[in-house]
């Protein structure tokens, strides 16, 4: 595998526009990377510095407030006898499938923010 990498080191770093490619000893710990297996290869491409992890955290937090302030309206028209009985069946299905989408992308966003903030902490960490 070295010598395949060292052979096409050029062609690998442009493809995949690589600032660097280096190997970690075996007993080293890889930072929080995405990862891939090649054959009986681990690549490791690191997250740091890809995303300002802060920045995202703060946009997900805005985000995520933003839907639940909606999510909370939406809920309240539902328990509230009088739009139910009153409003047309169909609108009434339509806030229902609304309130099923929010639920789905709040859970979605949380789970991002957990992966960011996960990085996040991870990167500080120091590797040995």
């Amino acid at each position: 595998d070295r010598e395949r990498v060292s052979r096409h080191q050029t062609l690998l770093s442009s493809l995949a526009r690589l600032d660097s490619i280096s190997w970690l000893p075996d007993e080293s710990k890889a930072p929080p990377s995405a990862t891939a297996l090649v054959g009986e290869l681990n690549l490791f491409i690191p997250m740091e510095g890809l995303i300002d992890a802060a920045a995202e955290i703060k946009r997900l937090d805005k985000e995520m407030d933003r839907l639940r302030k909606d999510l909370e309206r939406t809920q309240g028209k539902l328990t509230n006898p009088n739009f139910v009985d009153r409003a047309p069946a169909e609108i009434v299905k339509k806030e229902q499938e609304r309130l099923n989408q929010m639920i789905g992308a709040l859970e979605k966003l949380t789970a991002q923010r957990e992966r960011v903030e996960w990085i996040s902490v991870s990167v500080n960490e120091k590797f040995l």
